[in-house]
């Protein structure tokens, strides 16, 4: 073969693999998509982790975290099981999880408050709440026992339960009821029932419904 036939295998060689190299890389970068985050609460910061192949669990030591955000970020992320970590007390800390696909994609982290937040926001709450709740059934406080009950959500949502009142021996009754405060004023948003079921509470949390539903009262 000719020096000059060499010459030419080789820099078809070195071209060929320039094209492998630049596919791969192209089909590399291809792999990243553009995810908005948004963070809608102002005071509230979250970690972005890449969940871990076979692992369940959501939390810092099971992912590879990816940046902090707060407000809107954006970020470049490749294909996958991804999850937002809340930061602080204040927020409730579950893991939020998304899972991105083939394309760019907003979401949203709205968390609500957390357990110890909610009980102190209660306790600023509970003398209007249950005004609003003996105003409309006066007999709350003399045929039934009305207990404190808990905030949900965003400290919008409140739900209790009323015990009635039984002869000695025998459980009363236990009616359940949910308020919503709507522009700075508790209302009803299901007056006192048994059970109440999510098809006749149909602009109310499912969540919210589930858990009241399961308490006691006792």
């Amino acid at each position: 073969m000719s020096r000059k036939n060499i010459i030419i295998l080789v820099i078809l060689g070195i071209a060929a693999a320039a094209l492998l190299a630049g596919g791969f890389a192209y089909k590399y970068y291809a792999s990243f998509h553009k995810v908005t985050v948004t963070v809608q609460a102002n005071d509230l910061s979250v970690d972005v982790y890449q969940q871990k192949p076979g692992v369940d669990e959501q939390d810092a030591s099971s992912g590879v975290k990816q940046g902090t955000v707060e407000g809107t970020a954006e970020l470049s992320l490749q294909a996958g099981t991804y999850f937002a970590l809340p930061q602080g007390n204040k927020y409730d800390s579950s893991a939020v999880s998304f899972i991105v696909e083939d394309k760019d994609m907003t979401v949203t982290i709205n968390p609500g408050f957390s357990e110890e937040y909610l009980g102190t926001l209660l306790q600023q709450e509970l003398s209007s709440i249950k005004s609003v709740i003996i105003a409309k059934y006066p007999q709350a406080t003399t045929n039934f026992t009305l207990n404190n009950g808990k905030l949900y959500k965003d400290g919008t949502w409140y739900g209790t339960t009323l015990i009635q009142n039984a002869e000695a021996g025998n459980n009363g009754d236990v009616y359940r009821t949910i308020l919503h405060k709507v522009n700075g004023t508790w209302q009803f948003a299901a007056t006192p029932e048994i059970i109440l079921t999510a098809p006749t509470h149909k602009d109310i949390p499912q969540d919210i419904l589930t858990d009241l539903n399961g308490q006691s009262g006792y």
